[in-house]
């Protein structure tokens, strides 16, 4: 794989401990359903997945979609470079889920890594979902528990660092909106 999907040497905090969601729908889905919806053959690129992606492959397969998961620290480079491999011989995603991601990275360059993957596996006409927990509203990030971090920032304040990448954003509630144009 390039550089661009390559794992960051640097990170302090990965985010292998931060995948608690296991059994339950991840609320992005919801929102994404509640506020748009699902198209017959979607090319679904959830970036940052976590560990138990198997409810979300349950949930987009009844709406028909195709999903493709990716977390560099829950699956083998092997397994990422084939979903990356996957989507780019679909002409790319139609859609990019990154549920609970932006939050957990400390680091603004990774942060912004993460943002251009997002961009680089989108088709032209595709849309970023994002989605931000803000822990403790303090603002203030800190070490949540052993290897994990929390920036603990309002979902607005991210519209600066997407807005880089992305020509077009706009934010519903907790949900960023990402366009290439």
């Amino acid at each position: 794989m390039d550089k661009l999907w390559e794992v960051p040497k640097d990170q302090l905090y990965s985010s292998a401990n931060t995948s608690v969601n296991t059994k339950k729908l991840p609320r992005i889905y919801s929102l994404i359903e509640e506020r748009f919806s699902w198209n017959k053959d979607d090319v679904v690129f959830d970036l940052g997945s976590g560990k138990g992606t198997a409810h979300i492959r349950e949930f987009l397969c009844k709406n028909e979609c195709i999903y493709v998961p990716y977390d560099p620290y829950h699956f083998s480079e092997e397994q990422n470079k084939l979903a990356v491999d996957t989507v780019k011989n679909f002409g790319g995603a139609d859609v990019v889920v990154c549920s609970n991601v932006l939050n957990v990275i400390r680091e603004k360059h990774i942060r912004e890594q993460v943002l251009r993957q997002a961009y680089e596996i989108l088709k032209s006409e595709g849309v970023l979902y994002i989605y931000i927990y803000n822990a403790d509203n303090t603002q203030k990030g800190r070490c949540t528990k052993e290897g994990c971090w929390q920036n603990n920032r309002p979902t607005r304040s991210y519209m600066r660092e997407v807005g880089k990448v992305f020509p077009q954003i706009k934010r519903i509630g907790d949900l960023i909106i990402a366009k290439k144009s």
